[in-house]
């Protein structure tokens, strides 16, 4: 073989086995990097976040000048913070209505706060250390506050009126509320040390490093690893679950609730008796008994509508009540708003005015010996609707104390649903529902004053509002006359008692009178020719026992 070709060949392949060699360094490098990118994204996936932050950083919401409520496990955002007036806290009367008593009552016109229960009525007047409870005056330590135009209440005060206990920490400014009626679950810390963090990652800053003892409010675990805790300076987050034990649990105080007691035991039979003066007491028709009825509801008390204050015009017969009860025959004597929106604004959006309204009922109560009263305001508009509640609120703990019923009339909740009466029948003794009028004049346009589906939508629908043993059906022993001409307009004629309704018809030649199956009641008709020649059909819808 020629020694330069061997030669030659011997060249290449040290060349080839260089390549190699280099190829193999690429390959060997690249696997490492591959496995130092590895090890470094395993690590950062299993290494804690070792970052301490504090909450005024992480909470873009949260500063040094503010105060915060804390409310179990949650820091609350609210539009009105607590504040410290004269070493005390002030909580915002907002946050009393949301968190402790949906009823707290504030009418920043007249400067007054309202509390109510079953028996009492707390009247709070801004800044003032009287204050009222049934109307009788008392003293405060601290005053309610009025900032910004919000009322403000001292913890002190809230702890004492409501399940709740408040304690205030400097560290962060926080006012840490709890209700005594939840079960609280206390732990300690049986770590050396843990890292309470603002989520229940490892990689969430930490916001507190907590030590062996430390005492801890023990919420909910928020996965395998991490349990919610509130530390006793308010600060809320997560720790290891491994790093605590429980130590206590705090038993709920759950108040007694007063069950409801009807005043009545029998069914109610109730007769409104419509009294249009004070002679109308004495008429003969009220001297009759009438058989079956146990309480009648004179029509007596109206408001002053000249004077606008809230004094009521009284018609009331001592001498009514006394026969009403030689009978056995409770008498709830009916105050009215005259159908008038005006009186009720004026009635109820006042608290001077509503307590001098009580005022006056009370008195009558004693001094006509009644055994109840009847609210029948029928012209309440949206914006005056929670006055209206207020209004029984209010009402209602003096009416339990006088031992007297209060019953309150309402529509069918077709268009009133504003009434509110799932609250209102909360404190009043009755609702009476008033299953009439389903036509009542030319915008209705002529039929029935209560069909029988009017009566039975009616009373369904109250029944999803109003428990049925506070239910009191109201029918009506009156009929319209429902004038008609040809040429197509309606109007009402007259209103009738149904007696003279019927004779009415019979005298003009109506013949007799037509059921009416769907509609429950009776149907009669007759035809006059007007002054002018002008035919006018006269219709009503009447009941008698058969429809009743």
């Amino acid at each position: 073989m020629d020694e330069n070709y061997r030669y030659g060949s011997e060249n290449m392949k040290r060349k080839k086995r260089r390549r190699g060699s280099g190829v193999s360094l690429l390959a060997a490098l690249f696997v490492l990097f591959v496995l130092i990118i590895a090890a470094v994204l395993l690590i950062n996936k299993y290494l804690p976040n070792f970052s301490e932050e504090s909450p005024y950083t992480y909470y873009e919401d949260m500063s040094p000048e503010s105060l915060y409520i804390v409310w179990h496990d949650e820091r609350l955002v609210l539009d009105r913070n607590p504040v410290i007036e004269n070493g005390e806290v002030y909580v915002p009367a907002d946050f009393v209505r949301t968190y402790l008593d949906e009823y707290i009552f504030w009418e920043d016109g007249a400067n007054t706060l309202t509390i109510t229960t079953n028996n009492e009525v707390m009247r709070f007047e801004t800044d003032n250390l009287n204050y009222y409870i049934n109307h009788e005056p008392l003293k405060l330590n601290l005053p309610v506050l009025k900032i910004e135009g919000a009322a403000y209440l001292p913890v002190s005060m809230v702890q004492t009126l409501y399940p709740a206990v408040i304690n205030y920490s400097a560290d962060f400014k926080m006012v840490i509320t709890d209700k005594t009626d939840t079960q609280k679950q206390m732990g300690r810390i049986s770590a050396k040390n843990t890292n309470m963090r603002y989520e229940p990652d490892i990689k969430s800053p930490i916001q507190k490093k907590l030590t062996a003892g430390t005492v801890i409010t023990v919420y909910n675990e928020a996965d395998e690893k991490f349990t919610k805790i509130r530390t006793e300076d308010g600060l809320i987050g997560y720790i290891y679950t491994k790093d605590f034990v429980n130590t206590q649990v705090i038993a709920p105080k759950v108040p007694e609730r007063e069950s409801y007691t009807p005043p009545f035991t029998e069914k109610i039979i109730l007769a409104w008796d419509q009294i249009y003066n004070y002679d109308t007491n004495f008429a003969e028709s009220r001297r009759a008994e009438n058989k079956g009825v146990n309480v009648l509801s004179p029509t007596w008390l109206t408001f002053d509508a000249e004077k606008m204050d809230g004094s009521i015009i009284n018609i009331a017969d001592l001498s009514y009540v006394e026969r009403a009860h030689e009978r056995g025959v409770q008498v709830w004597a009916l105050i009215s708003d005259s159908f008038n929106s005006e009186i009720a604004d004026m009635v109820l959006r006042n608290p001077d005015t509503r307590e001098f309204v009580i005022k006056q009922l009370l008195a009558l109560i004693d001094i006509y010996g009644l055994d109840g009263i009847n609210v029948d305001f029928e012209q309440i508009t949206e914006d005056t609707a929670p006055y209206y509640l207020q209004f029984f609120r209010e009402l209602a703990p003096f009416m339990r104390e006088s031992g007297a019923v209060l019953s309150v009339d309402m529509y069918v909740p077709t268009y009133t649903k504003h009434y509110n009466r799932t609250e209102v029948a909360k404190v009043a003794d009755y609702i009476c529902v008033m299953t009439y009028d389903e036509h009542y004049g030319e915008a209705s346009g002529s039929g029935p004053v209560a069909s029988l589906p009017f009566v039975e939508d009616g009373i369904a629908a109250t029944l999803t509002e109003v428990p049925k043993e506070k239910l009191i059906m109201g029918l009506p022993f009156y009929t319209r006359v429902w004038r008609e001409t040809d040429s197509g307009s309606v109007s009402v004629d007259a209103n009738m008692p149904m007696g003279y309704a019927e004779a009415r018809f019979k005298e003009n030649g109506a013949g007799e009178f037509e059921w009416i199956e769907e509609a429950g009641s009776y149907y009669g008709q007759y035809r006059e020719a007007d002054e002018d020649g002008t035919d006018i059909t006269y219709k009503t819808w009447f009941e008698d026992e058969t429809s009743i």
